[in-house]
């Protein structure tokens, strides 16, 4: 026990003990277990000088006894296993006092706890563009009781057409700010906190290692590569959402496509699935004025149409809500395509990396933990963590050459 408490601690990790107990739905530590707690724990935990403990489960019910590096002992809240279903363990089932008629009819779905498991969850939605509204409201009807929207962007006139509720006097305001609106519109109840800023800024970051469910519908590699990180860190599942409408330069429209991938920690992240470019994250994490100037092509809007939004939309909130309440028949698949023009959908599984830092075996590094890092960089400090330098110097060659 020692040597393992140790090993935990210079992983940054804490050490648990878990065994298996009878039973369905309900746990609990027998007096044998207790006594050997109260001789080992307390020793170990003046060791470690970290939190040591034990955890039993059966397959729908967990309980844990927890001892602090202070010396007191506290039992555990709950065991959450991501997956296709989103499992939240707890010693006994919860008590549900009473529904509410506002969800009355979709609670005839996934009943009375289901409802109440949407209530005790915060989902954060990074990007409040067309998709990222939409899922604002989407989750705000479907009971979710917290929500966390982040965007730094305010909107702009060409972004009317696609954004759920936009008004022309919306024009120049923070588009959190129209979130927000949207949000408690559509459920008075539920709490709402915004943030206006990049998700790479370190009080986002920390903002998203509170959350239950992290929903990306941002396209940037700096959003991605800092979301993955929050999913591996903090083991925290996420669903990217987004729409790829190819049109080139001739007009010609190519194979139009709606997708949302499920993040579920330690099987498959962004880096291993290759939908994160090192040169394009370089540029993006440096300060704007520097980021204008590495790009030797400047960006165009891609197309981006409500309907089409809202197909991707509809299939993530529908996949959370079958994860949230256990509805699943079967393991689906990490990825979901569907060609709008065609019809025809396609489901994938996501690749990983045995030798991934953030998925693999290899696991993260342990010299200090990722909030320690972020809380105490600058802009251009974070870019080089994740953005070799080497790959800066090659943009910027790449734009001479190009001149």
């Amino acid at each position: 026990m020692r040597d393992a408490a140790l090993r935990a601690r210079r992983d940054g990790l804490a050490y648990l003990a878990l065994h298996n107990h009878g039973g369905t739905t309900e746990v609990a530590f027998s007096q044998v277990d207790m006594a050997s707690h109260e001789r080992g724990y307390p020793a170990i935990g003046r060791i470690t000088k970290q939190v040591v403990g034990a955890v039993v489960c059966t397959p729908y019910a967990a309980a844990g006894d927890l001892w602090l590096p202070d010396g007191s002992r506290v039992p555990l809240g709950e065991l959450v296993v991501p997956g296709s279903a989103l499992r939240r363990l707890r010693p006994n089932l919860a008590q549900v006092m009473g529904s509410s008629e506002l969800f009355d009819r979709q609670s005839r779905l996934f009943g009375a706890a289901g409802q109440a498991c949407f209530a005790d969850m915060r989902v954060a939605i990074v990007g409040q563009g067309g998709v990222g509204s939409l899922l604002t409201e989407y989750l705000a009807r479907l009971g979710v009781g917290s929500l966390l929207l982040i965007d730094g962007d305010n909107v702009e006139s060409t972004n009317l057409p696609r954004l759920l509720g936009a008004r022309r006097r919306d024009v120049g305001r923070p588009k959190v700010a129209l979130g927000r609106r949207n949000a408690r519109r559509a459920n008075p109840s539920v709490e709402v906190k915004t943030m206006k800023s990049r998700v790479e800024h370190s009080q986002s970051l920390q903002a998203l290692s509170q959350c239950d469910w992290v929903f990306l519908a941002a396209d940037s590699h700096a959003a991605r590569h800092w979301v993955n990180a929050i999913v591996e860190t903090y083991l925290i599942p996420a669903t990217e959402v987004g729409v790829m409408v190819p049109v080139d330069d001739a007009g010609d429209v190519g194979r139009i496509h709606t997708v949302y991938r499920r993040m579920t920690p330690g099987q498959g992240c962004f880096w291993c699935n290759g939908l994160i470019d090192a040169t394009e994250l370089a540029i993006e994490m440096l300060p704007d004025a520097e980021r204008k100037a590495a790009r030797y092509i400047e960006d165009v809007p891609a197309p981006s149409v409500i309907t089409l939004n809202a197909v991707a939309a509809g299939q993530a909130a529908t996949d959370f809500m079958l994860a949230v309440t256990d509805l699943h028949q079967e393991e689906v698949a990490d990825q979901q395509l569907q060609f709008v023009r065609t019809g025809q959908t396609a489901g994938l599984l996501s690749r990983q990396d045995p030798d991934c830092r953030w998925c693999g075996d290899a696991g993260l590094p342990t010299d200090a933990s990722l909030a320690t890092r972020i809380a105490s960089a600058d802009p251009r400090e974070r870019a080089a963590w994740w953005s070799p330098r080497h790959l800066l110097q090659t943009v910027r060659r790449r734009r001479t050459e190009d001149r």
